[in-house]
């Protein structure tokens, strides 16, 4: 291979969510280790574009009007493949999909790191297959788990996972790097009785879970308040919820926001109640602002990341009454924020993170020697 690697970096969109500051991250700490970066995006509303750097370039993918094709643009990728002749593509989210037809248009095609979100057997056994876009669905990721050229798995349970579904190729375990700690970490004094919740309210994360365990705990008749920040599906079910529960009021639904750092920094409390995940970018972010967390042991990193009751507590997933425990038992501890946001800097610090995916992705560009990837037609 002559002259730097050239990787290109395929998302649905570059906007403020903890995701796509994960990925922002990636591309342009590898352009700072010498990578050729461009990074192709579908959704033009809210990018942060403006904020990638001069070493990295940005294309919008052409889509048709349909909402199939701008959720899985196959042949916009393609041309983007075409035109750029990069050595790697690195794909996520919606892009796998869009990745796993588009490697199939284009002569030549680069090798190939594909970065699933979730623990793909636990969301199979969630959502069921009784559907056929879920039958299709589950069995093309399962082809791409085991096809691509490497998989970047967020956890070791989601490696794990992945070999049990017939993974056998090049697999590293990468997490996701935790935001610059802040320079002055909120103390005692400065945060609320607030419990938050910060994340899509969607079944996957659990919301109803923590609800119920917030209706159980000893935090309601000590003034605390749970503060819902996100919106989805079961808005409406969870306020019927709050309501048949005695907790109008108490229960806030606070929707969406551009600074979700800022409402957990003043927050005793960040509880994450999925009941599966990834790598749980509120986790991460919570504690790089000092916020002690209760999180499930659901399959995904929550189990690699709370390593100590420092941090704050692991809860056994799927049952509220043990949920509403971890969290009296974390409110029932007096936190060291610093310590909190200097600890997490210390394992998840962005440095790390970066070199873990130069690493993985040189020894995977200088596989073939900027050979095409084999099977590419």
């Amino acid at each position: 291979m002559t002259g730097p690697p050239r990787i290109l970096i395929a998302l649905p969109h570059l906007g403020s969510g903890g995701p796509d500051r994960v990925m922002f991250e990636v591309a342009c700490g590898l352009a700072d280790l010498g990578w050729s970066v461009h990074v192709a995006t579908v959704d033009g509303p809210g990018q942060r574009v403006h904020d990638l750097p001069a070493g990295v370039t940005h294309s919008f993918m052409r889509t048709l009007p349909v909402r199939l094709d701008r959720r899985y643009p196959v042949h916009g990728l393609a041309r983007e493949l075409r035109r750029l002749r990069p050595d790697v593509l690195l794909t996520t989210h919606h892009m796998n999909f869009a990745a796993y037809g588009a490697l199939r248009l284009v002569r030549d095609a680069p090798l190939w790191a594909m970065r699933p979100t979730t623990t793909t057997s636990s969301h199979v056994q969630d959502v069921g297959s009784e559907r056929l876009r879920h039958r299709i669905a589950h069995r093309a990721m399962t082809r791409m788990i085991e096809g691509c050229d490497l998989l970047v798995a967020q956890s070791r349970d989601m490696a794990d996972d992945a070999r049990r579904l017939g993974r056998s190729g090049p697999t590293a375990v990468i997490g996701n790097p935790a935001p610059p700690r802040p320079e002055h970490v909120v103390g005692a004094d400065g945060r609320d009785r607030v419990i938050a919740y910060v994340g899509r309210l969607s079944r996957e994360k659990g919301p109803d879970l923590l609800v119920d365990a917030f209706a159980r705990s000893h935090a309601r008749s000590d003034g605390f308040t749970l503060d819902l920040w996100g919106d989805g599906p079961m808005r409406v079910p969870l306020a019927e919820q709050a309501r048949a529960l005695g907790l109008s009021g108490v229960v806030r639904f606070c929707g969406t926001t551009a600074d979700s750092l800022a409402a957990m920094a003043h927050a005793a409390l960040v509880v994450v109640p999925s009941r599966y995940d990834g790598f749980s970018n509120v986790i991460i972010e919570a504690l790089s602002v000092g916020t002690p967390v209760v999180a499930t042991a659901c399959p995904g990193a929550a189990r690699e990341v709370i390593v100590h009751e420092a941090l704050g507590r692991l809860s056994a997933p799927e049952d509220p009454g043990a949920l509403a425990v971890a969290m009296d038992a974390a409110l029932g501890r007096e936190p060291d924020h610093d310590a909190i946001a200097a600890l997490v800097q210390q394992a998840w610090n962005r440095e790390r993170v970066i070199e873990a995916y130069d690493v993985a992705l040189r020894a995977l560009a200088d596989r073939w020697g900027g050979a095409s990837r084999p099977g590419g037609s």
